[in-house]
């Protein structure tokens, strides 16, 4: 199910623009084509000899079929089938509101599950930690393949930060392992994440506010970025101060979020690129996607790496890392991420909720799991 379904969303995505504050200022901009394979390089279409292209081959379907004889052999392959409509919700609703999906899902993995039943439950909370975050950067690289298409990706700006997020992502993620293995203070923390990003949502400085009130861009300047969309508009913007560090700071702390517990990287990267460049909020929005995604998969690659190297040292790392992953849940997880990263762009644009009214629902639910972790936390 989750090959074919991939499989059908590379061959028709309808360009989703995962955060709600900003879809609203997107015109509506016309599909473009994927690029052909004729203008590749050669080395990129082809591998270096036939015997080495029928290794490579060889290894994937071993692979695939590792995998989908591993969901086959569950005794409910169709357990968590549940999770689709549900991840859906979850994710149209994280991304109208600009949030990292698995800000949500962790709490699903690791307070509702338990309750379903003795065969729901992931093996560890590292492991539901590390499916959350999967799942979510199939969500959000949705997304970033239509602002990618529609020219609003400052890769460059994207690049720089990247190289302060990808590390401090690394080193949560590293230490997530031990987080997770103290229940206690992986519900402290999750609650207080949870209350602070409530807390953040209710009195946090809207972007068209801060571009209203802090930004204004000379007509001309040497100093000034120029940013060309697929559709010809230009925009203007100052580049990223250097050496900055009240932006490095945040840009560290939250990434290592990130890589602790699945969200925080966007929640500090598109205010600095709004706040300190100025930027317009459809290149802010796509650009800060970019390190999201980016950030959010080198977490999820470590934590499950780090998974993989707790079992027995006869089985190879991609053996492992195929073990590690629950597969029964992501093939009905990661189809639901992608699925919300349609609905929620198609309610953005057409403005079915107020801003008010989903920021007031997103800081209720954020609160409202803080709460329960927090109960849970003095309960044991």
């Amino acid at each position: 199910m989750l090959a074919s379904f991939l499989a059908m969303q590379l061959n028709a995505f309808p360009l989703p623009l995962p955060q709600r504050r900003f879809a609203q200022t997107i015109p509506e901009l016309s599909m473009l084509p994927l690029p052909s394979l004729e203008y590749l390089p050669p080395d990129l279409v082809s591998s270096s000899s036939p015997i080495d292209a029928s290794m490579h081959v060889s290894s994937l379907i071993t692979t695939g079929s590792t995998i989908w004889g591993k969901i086959q052999s569950e005794t409910d392959p169709y357990q968590y089938l549940f999770m689709l409509p549900t991840v859906a919700l979850v994710s149209t609703c994280c991304q109208l509101a600009g949030i990292g999906g698995a800000a949500v899902m962790s709490p699903i993995f690791l307070l509702v599950f338990p309750l379903l039943g003795p065969s729901y439950p992931l093996p560890t909370a590292a492991s539901a930690i590390a499916s959350a975050l999967l799942t979510e950067v199939f969500g959000f690289a949705s997304g970033l393949l239509g602002y990618s298409r529609r020219g609003l990706v400052d890769w460059s700006i994207a690049a720089q930060f990247s190289v302060v997020s990808v590390p401090s992502a690394l080193i949560g993620a590293i230490l997530a392992a031990s987080v997770a293995q103290n229940p206690s203070l992986l519900r402290g923390v999750y609650a207080a994440l949870m209350i602070g990003l409530a807390t953040y949502l209710t009195v946090s400085d809207k972007p068209e506010a801060i571009l209203e009130e802090e930004c204004e861009i000379p007509e001309e300047g040497d100093d000034l970025r120029k940013h060309s969309t697929a559709d010809g508009t230009e925009f203007l913007y100052f580049p990223p101060k250097q050496g900055d560090l009240k932006s490095a700071s945040a840009t560290i702390a939250g990434s290592g979020l990130t890589g602790l517990l699945g969200v925080g990287v966007g929640e500090v990267i598109l205010p600095q690129l709004v706040r300190s460049c100025c930027m317009p909020l459809p290149v802010a929005a796509g650009t800060s996607v970019a390190v999201v995604v980016v950030t959010a998969l080198t977490a999820a690659i470590v934590q499950f790496l780090t998974l993989a190297s707790m079992l027995p040292s006869e089985e190879g790392t991609l053996s492992s890392l195929v073990s590690v992953v629950p597969w029964n849940l992501v093939q009905f997880t990661i189809p639901g991420a992608l699925i919300g990263g349609q609905i929620a762009p198609y309610l953005a644009n057409r403005q079915i909720f107020s801003d008010e009214f989903i920021e007031r629902f997103a800081a209720t639910l954020f609160g409202v799991i803080g709460i329960a972790f927090g109960v849970k936390y003095i309960t044991g």
